[in-house]
């Protein structure tokens, strides 16, 4: 119940805002100006939650990737360590700046 009413609050807090901010305009037109920066600042909100969830999930792709790298490292002698450790560095700076590129490249396709 608390959580539905804090969201209450924050959306009547961002459309009273939104509502004092738009004087001028006849009131269809501030009403619609009012609902349509409430439902942006809310996809926003929904947006950038997404995107921080994005980077936990590649700190723990990031995590999965080094426990593997270093337990295959550690089966092998000294030699074999160390260039299964530098290798699979590597691997995993390329594997992690191919998935950002990915969006990025499919915005400009777009």
């Amino acid at each position: 119940m608390a959580t539905v009413l804090t969201v209450c609050i924050a959306l009547a807090a961002i459309f009273s805002h939104s509502w004092r901010h738009n004087r001028g305009s006849a009131f269809a037109e501030r009403l619609l100006i009012v609902l349509m920066e409430g439902f942006e600042a809310v996809m926003a909100y929904i947006s950038n939650t997404l995107s921080f969830l994005r980077l936990a999930a590649f700190s723990l792709n990031h995590v999965a990737l080094s426990i593997a790298i270093f337990t295959v490292a550690n089966m092998l002698q000294s030699a074999g360590y160390w260039s299964t450790v530098v290798l699979g560095n590597i691997f995993i700076l390329v594997l992690e700046g191919a998935i950002v590129a990915i969006p990025d490249a499919a915005s400009r396709i777009l």
